[in-house]
This record gives C-alpha cells, sequence and structure tokens, in this order.
C-alpha cells in the first residue's frame, strides 16, 4: 500500500481531489489581481480558494490524516500533476512543498507558507450541500454567460 512508502500522508482518490479542483476553477484565475490568489490553499481537511470576494471551501472526502496538510499550492500546477496519477494517491507536506505521489508515479510541487494565504472568515455550517463538480461548474458559467447577456443588452 502507498501510505507505507511514506511516514505520514493524505491518503485519497486521485478522482476526488480533480472533482475538487474543478470546483475551485470557479474562483482561481491564473490572471488574479494578486498571486497569491492563483493558488489553493489546504488547511484542516479542505481545499479552499478565493478571489476576495468569494471563498469555495471543498471537503476532501476520504483524505485520511487531513490535518496533516497546511500549506498553500497553485492549482493549475495541482492539476497538472494529477494528470499522471494512478486511482490512489498521497499527498505528503514537505517544508511547505507537497508530495504527490501515485503507483509509478511522484512529483514534487512548490508551495508557500500557509500564513502568506488571505485569512478565511470563519462559518457556521447548520446544512450542507453535495454537489457534482462539472455540473456545478456548467450552472456557474451558464449563470456568469447569462449575467454578462444581460449587462450588455441594455447597451
Amino acid at each position: 500500500m502507498l501510505l507505507t512508502k511514506l511516514n505520514k500522508g493524505a491518503l485519497m482518490q486521485a478522482q476526488d481531489l480533480r472533482a475538487a479542483i474543478n470546483i475551485l476553477k470557479v474562483i482561481v484565475n491564473n490572471k488574479a489581481r494578486q498571486p497569491i490568489l492563483c493558488n489553493a490553499h489546504f488547511n484542516q481537511g479542505r481545499l479552499i480558494a478565493t478571489d476576495l470576494d468569494s471563498w469555495v471551501f471543498v471537503d476532501m472526502p476520504g483524505f485520511a490524516l487531513k490535518d496533516e496538510i497546511n500549506t498553500t499550492i497553485n492549482a493549475v500546477q495541482l492539476e497538472k500533476a494529477l494528470k499522471g496519477a494512478k486511482n490512489d494517491i498521497i499527498l505528503a507536506q514537505d517544508g511547505h512543498d507537497i508530495k504527490v505521489v501515485s503507483e509509478g508515479f511522484k512529483v514534487t510541487l512548490n508551495g508557500l507558507p500557509s500564513e502568506d494565504y488571505p485569512q478565511s472568515p470563519t462559518l457556521k455550517i447548520t446544512n450542507s450541500l453535495t454537489l457534482d463538480s462539472e455540473k456545478f461548474l456548467a450552472a456557474i458559467t451558464r449563470l456568469t454567460y447569462s449575467t454578462i447577456k444581460e449587462d450588455y443588452s441594455s447597451l
């Protein structure tokens, strides 16, 4: 098993992490106002992204040893790194960096200190909702298109 090859890390399915990144794409942008906003932040078993106006928190399903990871990683680089990953992956933190390990595959991504990422608001969640990442992204895209079309139609 992969977890026995590393002393510590978060064991999860590559497809679950890919789905989380797809949700974050709504917020994460390569042309952000501040470079730090091009990143995703791992903290307390969540993957977090913001554009400072909106926040997206994605609870990571199947995250074992999730408190082990607390760092900030470029979301695009993480997505590219996952293309070579198989089913089970381990995310292991090494300083600020993240190691992505899968069968026959290992890559290290440069990370940033978690203190550099904007402080997230504290949320009290009384109800939760699980959404399919592709359907959610499609709905946001349709809403954005509809809003843009509405704004320009009055000109």
